[in-house]
C-alpha cells in the first residue's frame, strides 16, 4: 500500500487517463490548482535525486534510472511508475536557496516513444529557463 503525496493527489485529479500523460489544459489546470493551494509538499528522501538538487542547487539529469545510484527505482516500480529518465531543475528564491524544484520524467522523442539517450542540452537549458521563470513568478507572488 502507498501513501500518495499531495503532490501526486492532485495530478492524478486532473489525469482522466491515468498515463500519466497530461494535455495542456490539465497541465494548465493542475498549475492553478497548485499555485491556489497554500503550499504542495513532496516526498523527499535523503540521498534521493530530489534531495541532491534542493542541498546542492545544480540541475541533475539522470539517463537510467535503473543504473543512477540516487534513484529508487524499486520505490518508483513499486508506485506504480515506469521511469527511465529524469530531469530536476532547482528553482531559487531571492536570497539564493533554493525554494523548490521541476522535475521532469521518461523523455521521448518525435515518435512518442522513449528516448534511450534521455534528456538532452536543449532540455537542460528548457527547465534552466522554466526554473528562472518559477522564481519570478513566486518574487511577484510575494509582492517583493
Amino acid at each position: 500500500s502507498t501513501n500518495p503525496s499531495q503532490a501526486e493527489k492532485m495530478i492524478a485529479s486532473v489525469d482522466v487517463e491515468g498515463d500519466g500523460q497530461l494535455t495542456f489544459a490539465q497541465f494548465s489546470s493542475l498549475l492553478r490548482s497548485a499555485i491556489l493551494s497554500d503550499e504542495v509538499r513532496i516526498t523527499v528522501r535523503v540521498g534521493g535525486t530530489r534531495h541532491h538538487v534542493l542541498t546542492t542547487g545544480e540541475m541533475l539529469n539522470v539517463v537510467d534510472v535503473r543504473r543512477h545510484p540516487l534513484c529508487s527505482y524499486e520505490v518508483y516500480r513499486l508506485r506504480g511508475y515506469e521511469m527511465r529518465s529524469l530531469l530536476i531543475g532547482p528553482v531559487f528564491g531571492d536570497d539564493g536557496a533554493v525554494v523548490g524544484l521541476v522535475e521532469l520524467v521518461n523523455k521521448t522523442g518525435a515518435d512518442g516513444q522513449p528516448d534511450p539517450s534521455g534528456f538532452h542540452r536543449d532540455d537542460e537549458r528548457m527547465l534552466q529557463m522554466l526554473c528562472s521563470h518559477c522564481s519570478i513568478f513566486l518574487k511577484n507572488l510575494s509582492g517583493d
